[in-house]
């Protein structure tokens, strides 16, 4: 139970140590600690340009297959079977439609909504356009699985995003036999010349109800306001109405006033392609952002773009939905095919972007051989660039030993809140010299598309404890050591015995890489 078979349920029983220093826990405690819900396990793998060096320089295992192995692709790979029957079910299910017009037209109508449901997220977070979202505006909605008019009621502000409870009518029967919410509205779309569904001519029944939606659902804000409009009673009278001995009483005042308002703008705006009481984004909402701008005026050269296809015939509908079901299909065999592959691996990104780092500091070639400085940093275990960069730009070189392990510390010792220590001179400018190397370093971490700032790099280099490792090195008594900083004791010697494995890490390098016996003395 304890260990990695215990944390993977490979073993059903096992033992149980539990130390204790001052009381014996409660029965309850150990039973919980015992049995509860374990914390849940997290991957602690990480790539490290080391790992990736080594790597390149066996190549008997690439760096993807390493990933593939790690615990945080677990779940991933053991999906691969299920993902490649899936695959093989789809491919016979899928049977090529030869539908040109039809397929040009869905795949006009997916780019659409591809561009306007982001765009329009972002469009809705304005302060101009959350201005006009009031009570009594008149939207155009998709619901029912038609595109209606609707009368806000409510903007919900507490939820994010936002969501708004609008006033619609309710059709006699579904006007689209739907496969689902996204297909009838992709057809409605579509069909946008059309007249659209009118509570007056289709379907009337006097039903109304609200329903709440995402700014996505709501395709268009037009100028229209209904004034003087009680919005808590109208919800009122639609939670009573649902009450069944009270679904037949007639409306209230308030629910009267806005279906009249909502049926005679609906009749008068049935054409929504030529409605001018629809709101522009550029003129109404004074667009500035550029992205912006551009999203709108693609989306308004494909909405104002010729159908070519009689939307209106009998058999449109069955024609399209077949479309929509295989494009839908070859979709999913798409994402499946990804999530086999390589590209889907989560640290895929991060380690193309190292890649690129040590291409552009020439630790790789462009075939990723790995060049002399490569060798060098993959015998380090800590911030290998950064020591490869000191041991190759001769600052540390140069020095006397207790300079080096001084200036050396920075790289295992991680306290920023300590004394100031008192340097000398030399070991002032060797700060500086590494600073500037971490800039570059970072600089390139950073146009590789690296999230942490230059300076936050630069700031991962510590020189608290410089002084105390320099008379250190001279051989100052730990006694005396320790009343140069106000760092505990126990974090001198933890970092002094890591400091040593940087220091052999580069003796190492110096006489097997380099070949540099004096670098090789000096951190003898």
């Amino acid at each position: 139970m304890a260990g990695r078979a215990g944390r993977r349920g490979l073993d059903s029983t096992g033992t149980v140590i539990i130390l204790v220093k001052d009381k014996v826990y409660e029965s309850d405690e150990l039973q919980r600690m015992m049995l509860g819900k374990p914390t849940r396990l997290e991957s602690k793998f990480k790539l490290t340009y080391s790992m990736i060096l080594n790597l390149f320089k066996v190549r008997q295992l690439r760096v993807e297959d390493m990933m593939k192995r790690s615990f945080s692709e677990k779940d991933s790979q053991k999906n691969q079977s299920v993902y490649k029957e899936r695959i093989s079910k789809l491919k016979k299910e899928i049977v090529k439609n030869n539908d040109v017009g039809l397929e040009r037209l869905y795949d006009q109508v997916e780019h659409f909504f591809k561009i306007r449901n982001p765009y329009w997220t972002k469009l809705f977070s304005l302060a101009s356009i959350q201005k006009s979202l009031i009570l009594g505006r008149i939207v155009l909605v998709h619901s029912d699985g038609v595109f209606k008019y609707g009368c806000i009621l409510r903007v919900n502000q507490v939820v994010t995003p936002r969501t708004y409870d609008v006033f619609i009518y309710k059709p006699k029967t579904d006007v689209i036999s739907m496969v689902n919410d996204e297909f009838s509205l992709f057809v409605n779309f579509v069909r946008r010349k059309q007249p659209i569904w009118d509570p007056l001519t289709t379907g009337y029944t006097k039903d109304y109800c609200y329903v709440t939606l995402r700014d996505i659902d709501i395709m268009e804000i037009t100028k229209k306001v209904i004034k003087n409009i009680d919005s808590q009673k109208i919800i009122d009278d639609i939670k009573r109405r649902e009450i069944p001995r009270f679904s037949d009483c007639p409306p209230g005042v308030s629910s009267m006033n806005v279906l009249q308002e909502l049926s005679k703008f609906s009749h008068e705006n049935q054409c929504i392609s030529s409605c001018t009481s629809i709101l522009n984004p550029l003129k109404d909402f004074k667009i500035q952002d550029i992205d912006d701008i551009e999203d709108c005026c693609k989306l308004k050269s494909i909405y104002e773009s010729n159908v070519d296809e009689d939307v209106t015939s009998i058999d449109f509908t069955d024609r399209f939905k077949n479309v929509y079901e295989e494009k839908k299909k070859m979709k999913e065999v798409e994402n499946l095919d990804f999530l086999l592959s390589d590209s889907s691996l989560k640290f895929l990104p991060d380690f193309n972007n190292r890649v690129d780092v040590l291409n552009k500091l020439q630790y790789i070639s462009s075939d990723k051989i790995v060049k002399l400085k490569g060798r060098v940093a993959s015998k380090m275990s800590n911030h290998e660039l950064l020591v490869t960069e000191l041991i190759f730009r001769k600052v540390i070189t140069d020095r006397p030993s207790e300079e080096i392990a001084s200036l050396l510390s920075c790289i295992v010792f991680k306290n920023k809140k300590c004394s100031e220590p008192e340097l000398t001179q030399s070991l002032k400018e060797g700060i500086e010299e590494i600073k500037d190397i971490a800039r570059v370093i970072g600089t390139a971490q950073k146009d590789a598309g690296f999230d942490e700032p230059v300076e936050q790099y630069v700031d991962n280099f510590c020189f608290g404890l410089t002084e105390v490792v320099y008379e250190w090195a001279k051989g100052l008594p730990f006694s005396e050591i320790i009343k140069l900083t106000d760092v505990h004791e126990g974090t001198i010697v933890n970092t002094i015995q890591m400091l040593d494995e940087v220091i052999r890490n580069i003796k190492d390098a110096a006489l097997f890489d380099i070949g540099d016996p004096i670098l090789k003395q000096k951190n003898g």
